[in-house]
C-alpha cells in the first residue's frame, strides 16, 4: 500500500507539471523581470511613491485584461471602446496588449528620478515625465509635476470623480500604462494615438474600429472604466451621476474666482516618445 501511495503521488505530481509547464520554465529566460525596476535615482519617498503607482498599473492592468477575457462579445463596456460588435478580434487583441504590459518582461527598463536630460527643469511645471528615446531606450523619468498631479486607484469615482469628464492619465496606474507601452520591450511601439479624446476615441469604436484595439487612450480609459465598473462602484461605475441629488452632493458650486481662469493657468502634463513625438494635455 505503501508503495502503491507513493506511486499514485508521483502519477498526480507528473500530471499536474505537464499541466503547467512555465511554473519552473526558467530556462525559457532566466533574466525576466515582470516590474519595472525603480532607479538609485529616486529618494525615500519618490520611492514609496512610484511602488504604489506600480501597484496601481498592475491591478488596473490586469483587471483590464480578465475583464476582456471574461465578457462575452456583447458586452456593452467592451463594445463601447472597442467596437467589438463589429470588429470582435479586438477583443483578444486588447486583452493581450494588456497582458504585455502587465506581464511582459521589463528587464533592464526602470523609472528614473534624477532628471538625466534636463528636461523636467526646462519644462519645469509642464512636463510630468518623458521617455529617454535614444538615450535610454528602457528608461522613463518621472518628473516632480507627476508627484503633484498623479492621483492613486482609490480616488476612482470618488470625490465626484466621471469617467468621462477626467483626463485618465491623472490616475498613477493608468499613467503608467501609457507610459510602459512606448517601451520597445513591451509593445513594439504598436500602440498609437488615432484619438487622444474621449469623445473622439468612442466614435472611433464605432466608426472605425479596426484601429481601437491599438489606440493608446482608448487602453487608458477602458482600464480606467473598467476599473470602476468592478471595484469602485461595482456593477454601475461612474460614467455618469445616478441623479441630481448625487450630483449636488459630489460637486458643491465652486466660489468664483478671479482672472485669469484656471484652465487658463493649468499646468500641462506631457511625455515624449521615443521617436521625439510629444503628447500633452492639460491637468485641470
Amino acid at each position: 500500500m505503501k508503495t502503491f501511495t507513493t506511486l499514485a503521488t508521483l502519477v498526480i505530481s507528473s500530471a499536474f507539471t505537464r499541466a503547467a509547464p512555465f511554473d519552473h520554465a526558467e530556462w525559457v529566460n532566466p533574466d525576466y523581470i515582470a516590474r519595472m525596476s525603480i532607479h538609485e535615482s529616486c529618494n525615500a519617498t519618490q520611492t514609496i511613491q512610484l511602488e504604489k503607482a506600480l501597484d496601481d498599473f498592475e491591478r488596473f492592468s490586469h483587471n483590464a485584461q480578465s475583464y476582456l477575457q471574461r465578457a462575452g462579445t456583447e458586452d456593452e463596456l467592451i463594445d463601447k471602446y472597442f467596437g467589438s460588435s463589429s470588429n470582435p478580434e479586438n477583443q483578444p487583441v486588447a486583452a493581450g496588449i494588456f497582458a504585455s504590459l502587465s506581464d511582459g518582461d521589463k528587464a533592464g527598463a526602470s523609472l528614473r528620478c534624477d532628471d538625466p536630460d534636463g528636461l523636467c527643469a526646462l519644462y519645469d511645471g509642464y512636463y510630468a515625465g518623458h521617455h529617454r528615446g535614444t538615450n535610454g531606450t528602457l528608461e522613463t523619468v518621472i518628473c516632480d509635476l507627476s508627484y503633484e498631479t498623479r492621483k492613486p486607484i482609490e480616488q476612482v469615482c470618488a470625490l465626484g470623480h466621471l469617467v468621462p469628464d477626467d483626463q485618465a492619465g491623472k490616475f498613477w496606474g493608468i499613467d503608467l500604462i501609457h507610459r510602459f507601452s512606448h517601451l520597445p520591450i513591451v509593445a513594439g511601439g504598436s500602440v498609437g494615438h488615432a484619438a487622444d479624446e474621449y469623445e473622439t476615441l468612442i466614435d472611433l469604436a464605432k466608426n472605425n474600429a479596426s484601429e481601437a484595439a491599438w489606440n493608446m487612450k482608448t487602453l487608458q480609459y477602458f482600464a480606467l472604466d473598467a476599473w470602476a465598473h468592478t471595484f469602485a462602484v461595482p456593477g454601475v461605475g461612474c460614467d455618469e451621476y445616478a441623479d441630481s441629488a448625487d450630483q449636488s452632493k459630489s460637486t458643491p458650486t465652486p466660489t468664483p474666482e478671479p482672472e485669469p481662469s484656471p484652465t487658463d493657468d493649468a499646468p500641462l502634463l506631457c511625455h515624449t516618445h521615443a521617436n521625439g513625438e510629444e503628447h500633452c494635455t492639460t491637468a485641470e
